[in-house]
């Protein structure tokens, strides 16, 4: 009961609303509410601030509910290692990815899922590393891709997959032959990630400490628009060079390096919350990563 009652708080603070919460929860919102109630009372502390509608968490609320959402977690890990010691593995696993990395960790996500057909994994993508970040934390998912690079990482096992390099990609109509430098690139007609996402800023950063200043004409979330664009001709675009390991290019895109001397390469990490043990299905995705880069 005590976990329901939890489950419920939980629903509120992630919804910021009663009907919703008790949508999500499957149950009535007067039940929502009682539960509540009654949690308060054995906690001996208010939780919500409420009149008729949430109006946020109090302090104790906002002290108590990354501890409510641990017990949660560890209860959903009891279960699932519960079912692979009676079924083998099996349950759903949950990863953020920075844009940058969803092609690269493809094959091992392949790889992962071929070898256990009762495993099914969501990948939610188009998000920045602080995001990734805030919702392993808040455990709405169980693995993150991020760059880790300045990054407050407090709380969670951190492991590099690899490091990554910009390269620049151009398209039918573009004249560039051989490598180039950041002068060259800062001329040409560009497509890049969006300001603010890690991807874009190692770029910027890196024509910057060159003298450079790029200025795109179009900007997009996804990888997959940008190869798009470049692909229609007279377009270029720079993106990391652990795309071209995992991705099949488009008819007549050219990849040039560019000669640089800094900055040094950009550290791609996949991390979970530091518990021990882990859960089993992070464990074995994590051995899956292990296993393939030997």
């Amino acid at each position: 009961m005590l976990l329901r009652r939890l489950e419920y708080f939980v629903a509120v603070a992630r919804e910021e609303h009663f009907s919703y919460a008790a949508y999500t929860c499957g149950v009535s919102q007067p039940a929502l509410s009682d539960g509540i109630s009654k949690l308060e009372q054995d906690l001996g502390v208010p939780l919500i601030r409420r009149s008729r509608q949430v109006q946020g968490l109090t302090a104790e609320g906002a002290a108590l509910l990354p501890r409510a959402r641990r017990l949660l977690e560890d209860r959903r890990a009891l279960y699932e290692q519960a079912h692979t010691l009676r079924a083998g593995l099996g349950g759903r696993l949950r990863v953020g990815a920075v844009p940058g990395a969803v092609t690269t960790i493809a094959p091992y996500l392949d790889r992962f899922v071929r070898d256990r057909p009762a495993v099914h994994v969501d990948v939610t993508t188009a998000l920045e590393s602080t995001e990734i970040i805030d919702r392993v934390h808040a455990f709405e998912f169980e693995v993150g891709v991020i760059y880790p690079a300045g990054l407050d990482t407090a709380g969670l096992h951190v492991d590099e997959l690899y490091r990554e390099r910009p390269v620049l990609l151009t398209g039918p109509g573009l004249e560039v032959r051989g490598p180039v430098d950041w002068s060259a690139v800062a001329a040409l007609p560009l497509g890049l990630l969006h300001p603010g996402m890690r991807g874009r800023a190692a770029v910027d950063a890196a024509a910057v400490a060159a003298g450079e200043h790029l200025a795109p004409r179009i900007e997009a979330d996804a990888l997959a628009t940008l190869l798009a664009l470049v692909a229609e001709g007279g377009w270029a675009t720079v993106l990391p060079d652990a795309v071209l390991t995992a991705t099949t290019l488009p008819a007549h895109v050219q990849v040039h390096t560019i000669d640089q001397d800094g900055p040094a390469a950009t550290p791609v990490a996949l991390v979970r919350v530091d518990s021990d043990p882990p859960p089993v299905l992070v464990t074995a995705f994590a051995d899956t990563i292990t296993d393939r880069r030997r």
